[in-house]
């Protein structure tokens, strides 16, 4: 016994001066009454150290893996509690076998989630290398950064960084061994590292100059792609914005963190899906080339729908079959006990009854936003006439008649009573003086709804109403009289419509603008071309049933017409048709969803708001 004693205290010795032991391992030991199982543990330490001892000459403290990271009080396990599925995804994305990895699918996956916890262990591994400038041979001075990129720096900033930022300032061990200064809100500096964390706006330049090891780029597959772009020199070339990006930052990366052929740090690339081709798609590709090459591929997928992912029991066990179109044959939704062709069985769904009438209102929509599956080609962007149609005759036109041309046409407000007289007034116009119409709307907003989406989600949203819808038409190789339009709207101020924004598309706008913000009206412009949230918002309002407005046979037939473009990601109208309308329309319906100011005067919440928003009044 006495022999067993001495060798337990020679084993106590040397822990006791591991650089990496000390009296914490040497007092749980202690707690072993059997001295030789104490002696185990002891030999088994040891042989930790000795595996480790590459981690532990360059780490001040021998990292945890990702299962612990997430699970550990003193690390994340008391902030979140990811779904099982993302939990399992964010492990193997920071296994060390990848440098990239790719968060795509459909909403309500969790993708978000899975890409911020795993750039924040990544940035745990950075923080504890005792010299990460001497490891990756770079001036001592210069920044390490990781990055949150979005189309906007606003989105990148208000979604991504500050729910980073949140949830470090909510870990016990960042708060002990990473401090930063809290009072900094625009990016995340530490102490003792010359480590940030900072968003960025979506531009090839924004990173410029930056030592970029990692981060996280969303709505990689809504950025712009355009083809013959005032950017590139070929009228016939195509310019990709994320393409750009990606390259700028890849590059960066490979310049200054590659290390035994392998990049180092993870970049996280995260996008809903938009359209058959796009980047995630392209990442996937890449994947599956590396696969066929080397057996193994540097770039993790994760591409989920929701009820792959959330918890058991949130969805019906009841499904219904839809076939999602193959680019030749349109998707559609089966029958009961229908079988599917052969040929269409790789691109057929299961979906839980939950999602039904989603899928049976908007069957391209559903499939992108629900089931996560990119559709191929050209598709009317609001597939479902009906919803048009109704939406479209419940109110009066204030106009009388719709259209004019301020030459041989005029047009007449009869005096009847104003709606909702107290609901402050949006008006947009789509401005022209030759070849197009010119469009002008003017809205407001009446109240607010619950809308379902389904799988337990849940939307407060406004109902627009639409005053009037005003059609001017250019005739005889006339140019629109702009100033009649500027009187047009102090004519419908002084008849007692509370007027409070007014917006152009930006065409021959500028003197309008003056005017009417010498005026006291809000006015600037919001662009229809520049982003699709405009009429995303309208597209939701019309499949939700939350827009109405009069009848007009021009408003819908452009709503009919007009489809979603993927190469340029915008609305567009036919060859031969037009959208002018659709356009005052769409910024009215934007306009009035994504004040603030709507929802305080309706006493709702504006953090309930689930609204694409960009630039506006």
């Amino acid at each position: 016994m006495e022999d067993i004693w001495s060798v337990l205290a020679e084993f106590e010795g040397e822990l006791m001066h591991h650089p990496y032991a000390g009296e914490g391992i040497v007092s749980k030991g202690g707690e072993i009454d059997d001295p030789l199982k104490r002696m185990e543990y002891y030999i088994a330490m040891l042989k930790v150290f000795d595996e480790n001892q590459e981690r532990i000459d360059t780490n001040k403290e021998i990292p945890v893996d990702a299962a612990t990271f997430m699970d550990d009080p003193f690390f994340l396990g008391t902030i979140a509690r990811p779904w099982p599925k993302v939990r399992e995804a964010v492990i193997e994305a920071c296994s060390g076998k990848y440098v990239e990895a790719v968060w795509t699918g459909s909403i309500g996956t969790g993708k978000t989630t899975g890409a911020i916890f795993t750039i924040i262990y990544h940035l745990y591994r950075l923080l504890l290398l005792r010299d990460p400038h001497k490891e990756f041979g770079m001036d001592p001075s210069s920044e390490i950064s990781f990055i949150m990129q979005s189309i906007t720096g606003g989105t990148a900033f208000t979604v991504d960084y500050m729910r980073l930022r949140r949830t470090l300032e909510g870990s016990p061990w960042f708060q002990e061994n990473a401090k930063h200064d809290g009072e900094r809100k625009s990016s995340i500096r530490f102490h003792d590292s010359v480590i940030v964390v900072e968003p960025l706006p979506g531009t090839e330049t924004a990173a410029i100059g930056e030592n970029v090891i990692g981060g996280i780029i969303d709505e990689v597959n809504h950025m712009k792609v355009i083809k013959g772009s005032s950017r590139l020199s070929d009228a016939n070339a195509t310019w990709d914005q994320m393409l750009e990006n990606y390259r700028a930052i890849a590059r960066r990366r490979e310049s200054r963190f590659m290390k035994d052929g392998k990049v180092l740090g993870m970049l996280c690339l995260v996008g809903s899906a938009n359209y058959a081709g796009q980047f995630t798609d392209r990442k996937k590709e890449e994947r599956d080339r590396q696969l066929e090459r080397d057996g193994k591929s540097s770039i993790f997928i994760y591409d989920k729908r929701p009820w792959e992912v959330q918890p058991d029991g949130r969805f019906s066990a009841a499904r219904f079959r839809v076939f999602c179109g193959d680019g030749t044959q349109r998707p559609r939704v089966l029958k009961e006990n229908e079988v599917a062709a052969v040929s269409e069985e790789p691109f057929m769904l299961d979906v839980p009854t939950d999602y039904r009438d989603q899928f049976d209102s908007d069957l391209p929509g559903a499939i992108k936003d629900i089931a996560g599956i990119a559709l191929h080609g050209f598709s009317n962007f609001i597939p479902n006439y009906q919803k048009i149609t109704d939406a479209f005759g419940p109110r009066k036109n204030i106009f009388n008649p719709d259209w004019c041309n301020f030459h041989e046409q005029g047009v007449i407000i009869p005096a009847h009573g104003i709606r909702n007289p107290k609901a402050k007034r949006y008006i947009h116009l789509d401005l022209s003086l030759q070849v197009d119409y010119a469009g002008f709307a003017m809205g407001h907003c009446s109240g607010f709804t619950v809308v379902d989406r389904g799988g337990g989600m849940k939307d407060t949203l406004p109902i627009i109403e639409i005053d009037g819808l005003l059609t001017i038409k250019p005739t005889g190789g006339q140019q629109i009289p702009i100033h009649k339009l500027k009187k047009l709207v102090f004519a419908l101020i002084q008849m007692g419509y509370p007027v409070e924004w007014v917006s152009l598309d930006g065409f021959q706008s500028a003197d309008f603008i003056q005017t009417m913000r010498r005026s006291g009206l809000r006015s600037g412009i919001v662009s229809l071309d520049r982003t699709p949230a405009p009429y995303m918002n309208l597209k939701s309002a019309v499949l939700d049933g939350r827009i109405f407005g009069p009848a007009n046979e021009v408003i819908t037939k452009e709503l009919k017409d007009i489809v979603w473009v993927a190469v340029n990601t915008k609305v567009d109208h036919p060859p031969d048709g037009s959208k002018d309308l659709a356009d005052a329309v769409a910024g009215v319906t934007h306009g009035l969803s994504s004040k603030t100011q709507t929802w305080v005067d309706h006493g709702v919440d504006p953090r309930k708001a689930s609204i694409m928003t960009s630039e506006g009044v």
